[in-house]
């Protein structure tokens, strides 16, 4: 269908064209000649000689008033129904995506953020859309929109860039871009326009109907910036040997270059430990720490000293519980320790809490604190000393136990051991010089872990009445076991597997997005208060079996809470990290110009009427001249109407003799 070449905006200001009615009537009742009528008037008009008519000019001399005012009149009611060159454009929405993801935070050359160069690329953009509404949505973790067919465009784009109210702020983990440009599209339209303002790629699918790209989405890049070493791994392990905690880091160089990094490493208020790392462009290293945690656990922090343009991932924490120290209580029977068990007790070092351990006599045994670990040097127990609790027996085996034994067997051969149990891992007594042992009986309850002769156990465990037990049969006096590295490490293996301090539920830290699930039980039920770093504390259910998702973006301490405020039954605390190694703020597209501000169109029908208007100003001006110049008696070109004869009073031919009235001629005119 053509585009029609005008058309008027009121159609119903042309009804004004019915006043040219009452002009022109108007006009003819004025313009009505009277003539008298004489006989014998032709002989006398002879007789005056010949005569000169106005002709064909006189006559659209007459009528030029009337053709001013109908043609000024039509101005007129032109200008009034809004005459249009042609049919208006559409107006095109334009809706801004602002993509605010954490790795907007990152830094220009000019130290402002990436996301501030974003909103002023969107002001700018919104300063240059001439027609038509303006959307903006923020692409965070959820899609916001910030302004919904905005009018007003200054007032929009001093917003986006006033920094006293900032518009938006960096997500603090990944954003939903395809999320918001499904919102984008929804108030864009069919015929709309969506510009993507991000330095980021586009999602797999960006358009409408989510079948990929749309030609009416543009991608524009926001920033330039490139250097970033971050955090991509943290892991938290026991060490191989000793007590320590083994925490590995790993960093990624994101940038096009090499850098040098340190990785600084506090865990409560030990000192600092640093590692230099030197990384390839794109290569990711990993550096560890072993580290003594104090006795209730601590924070753990490690950071990337040294400046770069995204400073989210050069920090990260963790909650270190403290690790398996167990307490021990040696009973001699009064001579004190045999040196090779003190020996074997020092060689333990800080395996053991040294400052809760201590020797105590069979005889004030009563009297003593309970540790983690009675450790029983050959002493003979009354009944009345045996309790429930964690206890090591090293032979000769003697008084009340809680297990059986046999009698002695001499020049034993220790030939076979469990395999894979942890108390004989890594542990040959094949060779040893052994005098004289003391096997363990079996039983229900009894479980033989290396054996001499017929499948006598001269190491064994069990646990009976709440007695958790291991016992070796072997008596070091009798034996080169003292001379051995077999015997301390049988006294380690034993001490660390009899102490089971309850297990820290919490892991030491939580992946953003991941499930949340204790390892044990809590203690006080499932029922627990969840305090997410920077949120408000919820009621959740976490249990092993079903756990809890930890909401994406959040880094920090996570705190939990079972039983009530007043009477707490369980106080745990984790950390929750963002890692990602595809996380990257190295642009995939140049950053783009700022376009130049364009004002408003103008109204085309206003200057179209303002034409009109000073048409007809200018008819109704010549209306007036000619009617002043066309008065009556004179000519169209002002000279005396007829040859020889002179204009007299209104309305009356004067004759050639001056002075004289011609009374053969009376003109009535009635001119305006």
């Amino acid at each position: 269908m053509p585009t029609p070449a005008l058309f008027l905006s009121d159609p119903r200001a042309l009804w004004l064209l019915g006043l040219a009615v009452p002009l022109v009537a108007a006009h003819l009742v004025h313009r009505r000649r009277v003539r008298l009528t004489v006989p014998c008037l032709a002989l006398l008009l002879e007789g005056r000689g010949p005569t000169r008519g106005g002709g064909l000019g006189r006559r659209l001399a007459d009528h030029a008033p009337l053709v001013c005012r109908v043609l000024a009149l039509a101005a007129l009611a032109l200008a009034l129904a809004g005459p249009r060159p042609s049919a208006p454009p559409v107006p095109v929405a334009l809706v801004l995506v602002v993509d605010a993801d954490v790795t907007s935070a990152a830094r220009e050359s000019d130290g402002r953020t990436r996301l501030a160069h974003a909103l002023e690329l969107a002001a700018a953009h919104v300063r240059a859309h001439v027609q038509g509404p303006v959307s903006v949505v923020v692409a965070g973790l959820v899609p916001r929109v910030l302004a919904q067919a905005a009018a007003d465009r200054e007032g929009l784009a001093r917003r986006l860039v006033d920094p006293g109210a900032p518009a938006c702020e960096p997500a603090p983990g990944a954003a939903d871009l395809e999320s918001a440009l499904v919102s984008a599209w929804a108030l864009a339209g069919e015929r709309g326009l969506v510009k993507l303002l991000t330095a980021r790629a586009l999602p797999a699918s960006s358009g409408p109907a989510s079948s990929g790209p749309d030609p009416r989405l543009e991608a524009l890049g926001t920033g330039a910036a490139d250097e970033d070493q971050g955090f991509v791994d943290l892991r938290v392990a026991g060490a191989a040997e000793g007590p320590q905690t083994r925490v590995e880091v790993s960093v990624k160089n994101f940038a096009p270059r090499p850098a040098t990094r340190e990785v600084v490493l506090r865990v409560g208020d030990l000192p600092e430990e640093r590692r230099a790392l030197t990384l390839g462009a794109g290569a990711e290293a990993s550096v560890t720490f072993e580290v003594l945690v104090p006795r209730g656990g601590a924070p753990a922090v490690a950071t990337l000293s040294g400046p770069d343009a995204f400073a989210s991932n050069d920090a990260l924490e963790a909650v270190l519980a403290g690790p398996l120290r167990p307490s021990l209580l040696a009973v001699h029977a009064g001579a004190g320790l045999r040196p090779y068990t003190q020996a074997a007790i020092a060689a333990l070092g800080e395996q053991i809490d040294r400052e809760v351990s201590g020797a105590v006599a069979l005889a004030d045994l009563g009297s003593a604190r309970q540790r983690d670990v009675t450790l029983v040097d050959g002493a003979a127990l009354p009944p009345e000393a045996l309790k429930p609790g964690a206890w090591l027996f090293l032979a000769p085996l003697s008084g009340t136990l809680p297990f059986g034994v046999g009698p002695a067997v001499e020049r034993p051969i220790v030939w076979r051991a469990l395999p894979g149990h942890p108390l004989v891992l890594d542990l040959d007594l094949a060779d040893a010089w052994i005098q004289r042992a003391t096997p363990l009986l079996p039983g229900p309850d009894v479980t033989g872990l290396a054996f001499a002769g017929e499948d006598q156990a001269i190491l064994a465990e069990g646990e009976r009445g709440g007695v958790r037990w291991v016992a070796l049969g072997l008596e070091p006096e009798a034996s080169d076991l003292p001379m051995r590295a077999a015997f301390p490490l049988l006294v380690r293996n034993a001490l660390l597997r009899l102490a089971r301090a309850p297990a820290e539920p919490l892991p030491p830290f939580v992946r953003a997005g991941e499930i949340l699930r204790p390892r044990v039980p809590l203690p006080g039920g499932p029922q627990a208060r969840l305090s997410w770093p920077g949120r408000a504390t919820v009621d959740e259910r976490l249990s092993p079996e079903v756990g809890v998702r930890v909401p994406a973006g959040l880094h920090g301490v996570l705190e939990v809470r079972t039983g009530t405020e007043a009477a707490p039954a369980y106080v745990g605390r984790s950390a929750v990290v963002d890692l990602d190694r595809t996380r990257s703020i190295a642009p995939l597209r140049p950053p783009a110009l700022l376009p130049a501000p364009r004002p408003m169109p103008g109204d085309p029908g206003e200057r179209w009427a303002r034409i009109l208007v000073l048409c007809a100003a200018l008819l109704l001006a010549l209306d007036l001249l000619l009617t002043r110049r066309l008065r009556p008696g004179r000519a169209p070109g002002g000279s005396a109407r007829g040859q020889g004869s002179a204009a007299g009073p209104a309305g009356v031919a004067m004759s050639p003799f001056r002075g004289s009235i011609d009374p053969w001629k009376t003109e009535s005119s009635a001119r305006p």
